[in-house]
C-alpha cells in the first residue's frame, strides 16, 4: 500500500514539473479525471472544472502523459 502511494507521488510529481501552463489559445489541455486532451481554444476545455486541468505545452508532451486525442472532430480544425 504505502509502494503503491509513493509511486503515485512520484508520478504525480513528475507530471506537475513536466507541464507548462499555457495561454489560452495555446497547447493543449486535459482533465486530471481523463486520458484524453484537447487542444486550448477548444469549446470542451470549458467544460473541464479549473481546477482539475492541466496543461501541456506539446501535443508530444500530453501523449507523453499517456493521454490521447479526443475525438472532438470541431477541435482538430
Amino acid at each position: 500500500m504505502v509502494r503503491k502511494q509513493l509511486i503515485s507521488l512520484c508520478l504525480s510529481a513528475a507530471l506537475i514539473i513536466s507541464l507548462t501552463a499555457c495561454g489560452d489559445d495555446d497547447g493543449f489541455v486535459a482533465s486530471v479525471n481523463s486520458d484524453v486532451y484537447h487542444p486550448a481554444n477548444c469549446k470542451v476545455v470549458d467544460k473541464i472544472k479549473k481546477e482539475n486541468r492541466i496543461y501541456f505545452k506539446t501535443e508530444e508532451a500530453a501523449k507523453k502523459s499517456g493521454r490521447h486525442r479526443s475525438d472532438v472532430k470541431e477541435c482538430w480544425k
